[in-house]
């Protein structure tokens, strides 16, 4: 298990000491078994070519180029902001490490396609980039759940967090959509870790990168240079404070959650503090939640509610891998 151990050293490196093993596979055991799901009814491929690309996508992606340029790295998480340092799109990038030229497959969600691609022209300029949509191809695994645990060399321990399982980009097998409803045990699974992924969760041109965690996730290098949309998230890292972040909820039994929901401090402000931005299985969703409000001084969950009903309790929860600063930067 050369990768996922791997993988969990630098997992302990940021979280400390603890099973990291039962973490990758994960220890809540909200996934009994393994499940290899193609996610070809959401996620599509695009392949970019061509001997400027890294200089290319190094102008334009919030993650360092360089890392796979120099072999470092061959499969990476980043996103695309626009000049307000505003989201627009989030991605993996895969490389093919070909001989005559440069080129990476992409895996981005499939709603955002012509949209992205047009947005990939509109910055190529002159730049010696081919971009194709090869979703017919090419589709999207992944490998997740509590036995996840030697896959075969083609799988990628997912670079956002070891305990989300695996990821790749293989020659497509057939041409159906894949499984709906294995694709949605994936998306429980994610929002039990408290990760979102695509703009139908992170708001196209309105979200702000650090407060849907792309910070924690290794979306985002700090140290490379200018990109579309840095000043912002830069100045927002330096300035040491994200006052809203994405987590998982639990709400009470009895009671539905649907996206947009507004969420509210039980017996305090009638102003919201968030809202709902997934609804999953189990009860659980995630949510954009003011932290000071959802994790009072002392760091206890606070009680909260939806909309005007105070007997649809929700319960915040703090996802093991976060930075244990995160809403604490004012305290």
């Amino acid at each position: 298990m050369r990768r996922v151990s791997e993988a969990c050293r630098r997992l302990a490196a940021r979280l400390g000491p603890r099973n990291c093993s039962a973490s990758i596979l994960g220890s809540r055991g909200f996934v009994n078994e393994s499940a290899a799901v193609s996610m070809a009814g959401n996620r599509s491929v695009l392949r970019l070519a061509g001997r400027d690309l890294y200089t290319f996508l190094q102008g334009l992606l919030t993650n360092d180029m360089l890392q796979i340029e120099s072999g470092k790295q061959d499969f990476m998480y980043s996103a695309m902001l626009n000049p307000q340092g505003r989201f627009m799109y989030d991605m993996f990038l895969l490389s093919e490490r070909r001989e005559e030229e440069p080129t990476i497959l992409m895996d981005v969600e499939s709603q955002t396609v012509p949209e992205l691609t047009r947005s990939l022209i509109k910055y190529r300029l002159r730049a010696a980039v081919d971009i194709s949509n090869v979703s017919n191809e090419y589709e999207v695994k992944v490998l997740f759940g509590n036995a996840a645990t030697e896959p075969s060399a083609m799988w990628h321990v997912d670079p956002r967090l070891p305990m989300l399982g695996f990821r790749t980009i293989v020659p497509r097998e057939d041409t159906s959509a894949g499984d709906p409803a294995s694709a949605q045990q994936y998306v429980d699974w994610r929002i039990e870790h408290g990760v979102a992924e695509g703009c139908i969760e992170i708001p196209c041109g309105s979200a702000l990168p650090l407060e849907y965690n792309l910070d924690g996730l290794s979306g985002i290098s700090f140290t490379k240079g200018c990109y579309v949309g840095q000043e912002l998230t830069a100045r927002t890292k330096y300035t040491g404070v994200v006052r809203k972040r994405l987590l998982p909820v639990k709400l009470a039994d009895g009671h539905a959650l649907k996206s947009g929901d507004p969420i509210y401090e039980t017996g305090k402000s009638k102003r919201s503090i968030g809202q709902i931005r997934l609804v999953g299985g189990a009860k659980k969703a995630l949510a954009h939640l003011r932290l000071s409000a959802a994790f009072p001084k002392g760091g206890k969950p606070a009680a909260l509610h939806v909309q005007d009903n105070e007997s649809a309790v929700l319960t915040p929860l703090r996802p093991t891998w976060w930075d244990p600063t995160w809403g604490r930067e004012e305290e």
